[in-house]
């Protein structure tokens, strides 16, 4: 069912909501690693991660009497992986099963004549069941066979990704039929399904050719940031094993947290490498998608309105042009902070509910790194100076939110003092040493 439109004086007092607009263009880092200056930065990264994996074996082979080789914390985290394989599978039967329902959904509504809106609200009524029934099914089997958590992550954030593409199809293929544009068709459903992006179209820029060679570079460099990713954990891990084990107050968590800053700016910005580079340009080169805009300079931000729209474009992308803009036309109607807010809001519980589903705890930092930074967020300061208080409030962000997961998993395994009636909600990092 369509919603109805806003009124002409909102119409006429609001500005105009842009389209996405998709166009052959490299990724940014692409651009960037061109430059000779910051080869050298790069060079320097990779000499940094070389002494990394030295120190790291000579720390395994001779003290501690192992072959480890910084693969331990990978082969736990992403243990009984052919088990995620199946439910992937199933999980991208499920997602095509959209597209047969929509099919349903449209040919025969178009018959139709006084049915129409009944037909309407029952198949968005069985839309939204299926659409989060299918999420709650996935993470409940994957609790079942006991997924660890590098498994269990992939898992959850595929079929959140594959729940974004069907609300995006659904959404946009919806609107097509009832404004009688051309509609679309399995085929460009299918090639949507592994585009890097979340925008739905029936067609996209695509590349004259593909690379062979360059899909194994990049694939090459999701290995090597995975295997980094490991190497840091372990420098981490070593430091945390005993957290729990005697009292702790907050100023050692604080001074864990300002200790381990630098270590967690550098996790995620190397996340942010495999996630929003070497991973998307490797299915974009695959499937010729020409757009690679998958993130732009967030390293440039003054404020963290900025950041956020340019850390991650994909999933920016998607809150804007099927949240932001049906809150804004509909639901707040022409009110903007209102609207930025709702889907800030939408942001922070999907993070804390894939958080809690993966740990299985109940640690909410993503609550508390946002919630913090929504005051730097409403103020829009453009001045160049504040580049550094948003480096400094990344570091100490990304620290919570790498750090305090870790100090709550070895609270919770070596704090003998927490009653056992403490509901289940409240984290070990309160209740065990207060």
């Amino acid at each position: 069912m369509q919603p109805l439109p806003p009124s002409k004086e909102v119409e006429k007092s609001r500005p105009d909501l842009p389209e996405k607009r998709f166009e052959i263009r490299e990724s940014i880092l692409t651009k960037v690693y061109k430059i000779q200056h910051v080869k050298s930065v790069q060079n320097l990264a990779i000499s940094a991660f070389i002494l990394l994996a030295i120190r790291n074996a000579i720390n395994d082979i001779y003290y501690g009497g192992q072959s480890e080789l910084g693969l331990r914390w990978i082969r736990m985290a992403f243990g009984k992986f052919p088990l995620a394989i199946a439910m992937w599978i199933l999980m991208f039967g499920a997602h095509v099963a959209f597209y047969f329902g929509w099919k349903i959904w449209y040919k025969f509504r178009t018959p139709m004549d006084t049915m129409k809106s009944l037909w309407d609200v029952i198949w968005l009524s069985v839309f939204f069941v299926a659409l989060f029934g299918t999420f709650h099914m996935v993470a409940k089997k994957a609790i079942q066979l006991e997924l660890p958590m590098g498994s269990f992550a992939a898992v959850l954030a595929e079929q959140t990704r594959f729940l974004m593409k069907n609300y995006a199809f659904v959404r946009t293929s919806s609107e097509q039929v009832l404004t009688g544009k051309k509609s679309s068709t399995f085929r460009s459903f299918l090639y949507f399904s592994f585009a890097p992006t979340l925008i739905y179209r029936n067609e996209y820029p695509r590349t004259p050719t593909r690379s062979w060679r360059t899909v194994g570079k990049y694939f090459m460099e999701l290995i090597l940031s995975v295997y980094f990713l490991s190497l840091l954990e372990t420098e981490i891990i070593q430091h945390l094993y005993n957290f729990g084990t005697k009292p702790f107050t907050l100023i050692d968590i604080v001074y864990t947290l300002a200790t381990f800053s630098v270590h967690s700016f550098i996790f995620a910005t190397i996340l942010a490498q495999i996630s929003l580079h070497s991973s998307q340009n490797t299915f974009a080169e695959i499937t010729r998608f020409g757009d690679r805009q998958f993130h732009k300079d967030w390293w440039t931000s003054t404020n963290l309105s900025e950041f956020y729209t340019t850390w991650n474009v994909i999933v920016q992308d998607w809150l804007f042009y099927y949240v932001y803009r049906d809150f804004y036309k509909y639901v707040t109607i022409g009110n903007k902070m209102t609207a930025r807010l709702s889907v800030f809001m939408l942001s922070i519980v999907m993070h804390e509910v894939l958080f809690i589903y993966v740990t299985k705890l109940m640690c909410p930092v993503f609550s508390l790194s946002m919630l913090i930074s929504l005051p730097l967020m409403i103020v829009r300061n453009t001045n160049r100076k504040f580049n550094l208080l948003m480096m400094l409030q990344c570091m100490l962000g990304n620290s919570i939110l790498l750090m305090f997961p870790n100090m709550e998993f070895f609270a919770k395994i070596n704090c003998p003092t927490r009653p056992a009636s403490t509901p289940f909600y409240i984290p070990y990092l309160y209740s065990c040493h207060r």
